[in-house]
């Protein structure tokens, strides 16, 4: 795998440095095209905002609790780790997972 300077393969034929992501078998690309460049352009924030003025903070975060919640409860099914799984109420009390975003040091995290 490339896709950094640092792994990228010199190409003596091309006079290149490869970086491209994946190997030669498989390197997965995005192609830009008008449809990327309109996404692109999307102003996000504005969006957010709007949703927050027709539904508000509250409910917002709360469904993002609920997302996160689901996604991780999937993941642990696919992984066959259900039973491992801990009551998610027991683990964020009165505030939720949105609330708490940030407040702690990522494992490995070096400041």
């Amino acid at each position: 795998m490339a896709a950094s300077p640092e792994r990228a393969e010199l190409n003596k034929r091309w006079r290149i440095r490869d970086n491209m992501p994946g190997t030669r078998a498989c390197c997965p690309m995005i192609v830009k095209a008008q449809v990327g460049a309109t996404a692109f352009g999307l102003d996000v924030r504005a969006l957010i905002h709007d949703l927050e003025v027709e539904f508000g903070e509250e409910l917002l975060l709360r469904y993002a609790d609920w997302m996160t919640l689901r996604e991780s409860r999937a993941s642990f099914e696919i992984e066959g780790e259900a039973d491992t799984l801990a009551d998610p109420a027991q683990g964020f009390p009165g505030g939720g997972l949105s609330r708490q975003q940030g407040a702690f040091d990522l494992p490995g995290h070096v400041h």
